[in-house]
């Protein structure tokens, strides 16, 4: 039977974040993005209000990161009227325990369930037991129907990550979520990553443009070897990562389409010679505008996001050594916000 646990990716991503700094993020995140206009409506220190707008809304984008173990993102929408948080939230592992029957679904009812097709089997693995699909046929798969859980809405973004050992350096399909991004790997330890964004002028996501591949060189996954894999889009970058390590970037900012397929761990044409375990998947959520207070403008360009990695830090690819938002509200004074490369706000 294959365990699957809905409840957050692990004491790993919540390194660095106490339970009290987590209680305030969440009283000022319940108080604020929760208001929305109201508070604003009733308060009379625009000054004041800009800034605990700005400092609160940072404060939750950095937290989620870390709870997470994810990039996370205050967004700055509406022609620099309104923030907007864009944060990742787990919504499922499979940790392949214990052995399974074919057509055995197991969690709870509320989640989609995983279930095995073909022969692949229980075996020993990357933590416990793992999915062992040497010497399976090509319909040999394991099967999430995430298609059919609106929990599975990855229009803002996903991640999927997953430990794998090949023992065989054959082609294979590792994974595939219905006809919208995939993992592959390739002779010489190569990965292949690929995604069908959507159409940028559609912000929807229904329609389908281009395929994006992303390939990693040779030698980007040890043979014989368990090595973490994570994909990941977040409508900033289109990212794979082993081990942890930023492997492939890809710049990318359109919305997906919705997925009209399962998502499917080994299968056509080729399984994975090989195993896999510690399968997570996690959906990007656009969190409510929260309008700034009317005659606020941004001093200089009118940034687009602040953006904050797995361990609270900044991206540096994005923002540098240091982040600095600066505005100045209706009644002319200037307020401002720095946040330095390791996440400290100030």
């Amino acid at each position: 039977m294959i365990q699957v646990d809905h409840h957050g990716s692990g004491a790993r991503a919540r390194a660095g974040v106490t339970l009290l700094e987590l209680l305030l993020v969440m009283a000022i995140m319940a108080m604020i993005f929760g208001a929305g206009l109201g508070v604003f409506a009733t308060a009379n220190n625009d000054g004041a209000l800009v800034e605990s707008a700005l400092r609160s809304g940072m404060r939750a984008a950095q937290t989620s990161a870390q709870l997470e173990g994810l990039p996370a993102a205050l967004r700055v929408e509406a022609g620099g009227t309104a923030l907007v948080l864009h944060t990742p939230r787990v919504r499922g592992s499979w940790h392949m325990e214990r052995g399974f029957l074919d057509g055995d679904e197991v969690g709870p009812s509320t989640q989609p369930l995983g279930y095995r097709v073909g022969a692949p089997q229980s075996a020993p693995g990357f933590l416990g037991q793992g999915l062992d699909f040497q010497g399976t046929g090509g319909e040999s798969a394991f099967v999430i129907p995430v298609h059919d859980s609106g929990e599975y809405d990855v229009t803002e973004g996903f991640s999927i990550g997953v430990a794998i050992r090949p023992t065989d350096d054959l082609d294979a399909t590792i994974w595939r979520l219905g006809d919208v991004a995939g993992l592959e790997y390739e002779r010489g330890g190569r990965l292949s990553a690929w995604l069908v964004p959507g159409v940028a002028d559609d912000p929807s996501g229904r329609r389908r443009g281009g395929r994006v591949d992303l390939r990693l060189p040779p030698g980007s996954v040890p043979f014989d070897r368990w090595t973490r894999v994570d994909l990941l889009y977040d409508r900033f970058e289109f990212r794979v990562l082993v081990d942890g390590f930023p492997v492939g970037i890809l710049p990318l900012g359109d919305a997906l389409p919705q997925i009209k397929g399962p998502l499917v761990v080994g299968g056509k044409p080729r399984p994975l010679q090989g195993m896999v375990d510690e399968l997570v998947f996690a959906v990007y959520e656009r969190g409510e505008p929260l309008d700034l207070p009317h005659g606020t403008t941004w001093v200089g360009a009118i940034p687009s996001a602040a953006r904050f990695e797995a361990d609270g830090g900044l991206d540096r690819r994005i923002h540098g050594r240091e982040l600095v938002w600066a505005v100045i509200t209706a009644d002319g004074e200037q307020h401002s916000i720095k946040v330095s490369a390791y996440g400290a706000i100030e």
